[in-house]
């Protein structure tokens, strides 16, 4: 117990002459020691320990001494804490695994989420593109007003060059799409 007021002295044995490892090593060989402490905290010698109850002991927040005091082991397992906390390794196995596969699936589900998004989205270009071009009056207004020395061509005149998009005229496909003669 960290800065308590030292309980009832009328119990205690005193030894000015042994370090606190010393008082420590004496309190658990004898069985009735209840509690120990060093005599001069600053210094860290002399030897105090408790036999019987301990009464009158109060924790304060600023000053006061350390106490040591003796809890039977099995008393003390049964508050330890545990390295896994109150799972328990199974418990911890479990949740891993389920964490796991979380975290997959909602890594598959983003991947095909965005997937789906970018064809609706080329999809939809696509189908702009074609609509701005599809007659030859869009196409001779967009080449009215942009200053390019590229040519460019309506869809009837690419099939009837590919005739009609014919496997024979295929050379192969690219990062846009088939390629054709």
């Amino acid at each position: 117990m960290v800065r308590v007021m030292v309980p009832d002295t009328s119990k205690t044995r005193v030894n000015e002459s042994m370090s606190l490892k010393e008082c420590r090593e004496e309190c658990l060989m004898d069985c009735s020691c209840v509690a120990f402490t060093s005599e001069n905290e600053a210094l860290q010698s002399g030897c105090v320990t408790w036999h019987g109850d301990m009464n009158d002991t109060r924790t304060y927040t600023q000053v006061g001494q350390d106490l040591y005091v003796r809890v039977d082991k099995h008393e003390l397992a049964r508050y330890a804490k545990h390295p896994y906390g109150s799972l328990g390794k199974k418990g911890m196995a479990a949740l891993l695994v389920v964490c796991t596969c979380l975290i997959l699936l909602m890594t598959i589900f983003i991947y095909r989420f965005v997937k789906a998004r970018k064809q609706l989205s080329r999809r939809d270009n696509n189908n702009s593109f074609r609509l701005s071009f599809d007659d030859s009056s869009n196409l001779q207004e967009f080449n009215r007003t942009n200053n390019s020395n590229l040519p460019f061509f309506d869809l009837s005149s690419i099939a009837a060059a590919t005739d009609n998009f014919s496997i024979a005229n295929k050379l192969g496909e690219g990062g846009f799409g088939s390629v054709y003669k």
